[in-house]
């Protein structure tokens, strides 16, 4: 956070009663901390089975993208090929 400017609280006593008022990086950091509990230990090799994963369709979706994106020009430029030798475009 920025320095100087004050968090807003997640939640105030007046909405959850009961509950003192916290922070939404105080939160933040209570809620990772219970993540990593129930996750519990997983050594390194256990990640890559997922990193793996995450790579790869990255980089599907970036070869989509790069297709889709490059798709209308090469229709122009085969309708525009096909139109100065007399072809009808398909």
């Amino acid at each position: 956070m920025a320095k100087g400017k004050t968090e807003k609280p997640a939640f105030s006593e007046g909405e959850l009663p009961g509950l003192r008022e916290i922070t939404l990086s105080h939160l933040e950091s209570h809620l990772w901390e219970f993540a990593n509990i129930l996750r519990g230990p997983v050594d390194a090799a256990g990640f890559k089975t997922y990193v793996f994963q995450l790579l790869f369709f990255k980089r599907i979706s970036d070869v989509h993208d790069e297709k889709y994106q490059a798709a209308p020009a090469e229709s122009v430029e085969k309708a525009d090929l096909q139109a100065n030798l007399g072809h009808p475009p398909q």
